[in-house]
């Protein structure tokens, strides 16, 4: 792609460099604004934008919000350079996360834009799914839960903790006291991280074989004949079998190379999902590309879904142990997997259910259900 024109910020119909051609009273900052209306609002300043790759993009645009207080403020919260919404995009790209240095200027957290979320079948994205009484996974799941909860408050205790000594006594982020409170909230972080994972995964090992049952009936949109959004009825498959990953070996125990589960289905097909431990919780994402390609995919897209296949294909081929054991023995190569994922998606891509579970925690911190959504992998739907 070339420099020029950002798409959908067209030029004002009198050539001026000032003046996006906005009707009515100029907004101060992009709060409550839509992507396209930041995008129009910012026009000025996106003229000419580099969008040859990722990484031109991201150098280009930071040089203009450093030059240019109102394209901060069009995208960013006054302050702390919090966005205006996650969801923001120039053109292909999402608009970076940034932080403020000790001069004041701001600098990119990556050299690489922040991906485009997914998109999902669900009209309203997610569908919530409320504590099951009775169940017999309750106490389990409330226990780990609570386990996050608690580390969560202990992260927040360290951190009053440490901007109290400042305020009290002056003190900067370098005095001992603080790099000490620093380095235990860090290793806090990390326990929040962990037991995060694992309460994530085991609410949706919990809730998938209900939410995929066979019989369970949700509405998800398409595009009818002459190109219009419409809903229709989607029955969702029945999986069969547990948690294929659990008979893989040469998975790595955590990180953007693989899927949190994978099921089979009955129909010949397959479920994979991704697990969060809290509705807020951001979807993660990993580089693909090389070069001026190279670029960040979120989790719940297409192109997610192949690099972490292929990453499958490749663990799969060094691992030679066992070549054609077919699904359903007790071992799992992640090659054959792989391959029949990849078959199942080529030969009908309804058959590949992309999917996302969320835990939804109490105001007391206990497990209290979860948020659903399906992800649109056709990239043919508008985005919801």
């Amino acid at each position: 792609m070339s420099p020029g024109p950002v798409d959908g910020a067209p030029a004002p119909a009198d050539g001026s460099n000032t003046d996006s051609g906005w009707t009515g009273e100029r907004p101060k900052n992009g709060y409550g604004l839509s992507n396209e209306q930041r995008v129009r609002l910012a026009d000025p300043y996106l003229r000419d934008l580099d969008m040859c790759s990722g990484r031109n993009f991201v150098q280009d645009f930071m040089d203009r919000v450093n030059n240019h207080p109102e394209l901060l403020d069009t995208f960013y919260k006054e302050g702390n350079g919090s966005k205006w919404s996650a969801d923001d995009v120039i053109g292909e790209y999402g608009i970076p996360k940034i932080e403020q240095l000790s001069d004041g200027t701001w600098r990119a957290k990556s050299d690489l834009p922040t991906p485009p979320k997914p998109d999902y079948l669900l009209p309203d994205k997610q569908e919530l799914f409320p504590r099951r009484d009775g169940n017999a996974d309750n106490a389990k799941l409330d226990l780990m839960a609570g386990v996050r909860r608690d580390e969560i408050d202990s992260s927040t205790r360290i951190r009053e903790a440490m901007q109290t000594k400042k305020d009290e006594n002056g003190w900067d982020d370098d005095h001992p006291e603080i790099v000490k409170l620093d380095e235990e909230r860090n290793q806090v972080l990390g326990r929040i991280s962990r037991a995060g994972e694992y309460y994530g995964e085991e609410v949706a090992r919990s809730y998938v074989p209900e939410i995929f049952d066979g019989s369970r009936k949700v509405q998800v949109r398409s595009l009818d004949a002459d190109g219009n959004v419409t809903l229709q009825e989607m029955t969702l498959p029945e999986i069969k079998g547990g948690d294929l990953l659990d008979k893989v070996e040469t998975a790595p125990n955590s990180g953007n190379y693989q899927f949190d589960l994978v099921h089979a289905t009955t129909d010949g097909g397959f479920v994979v999902t991704e697990a969060k431990a809290d509705v807020q919780t951001e979807l993660g994402n990993r580089k693909v590309g090389v070069g001026d390609s190279e670029r960040r995919v979120s989790q719940g897209t297409e192109d997610y879904l192949r690099a972490t296949l292929t990453d499958m294909i490749r663990r799969g081929n060094a691992d030679t142990r066992a070549s054609d054991i077919p699904l359903g023995s007790g071992y799992v190569n992640e090659l054959d997997l792989a391959q029949e994922m990849l078959a199942a998606l080529a030969e009908d891509p309804s058959k590949l259910h992309y999917a996302e579970i969320k835990g939804v925690s109490t105001a007391t911190g206990a497990h209290g259900g979860v948020s659903f959504g399906l992800y649109d992998l056709s990239s043919k739907l508008p985005r919801n």
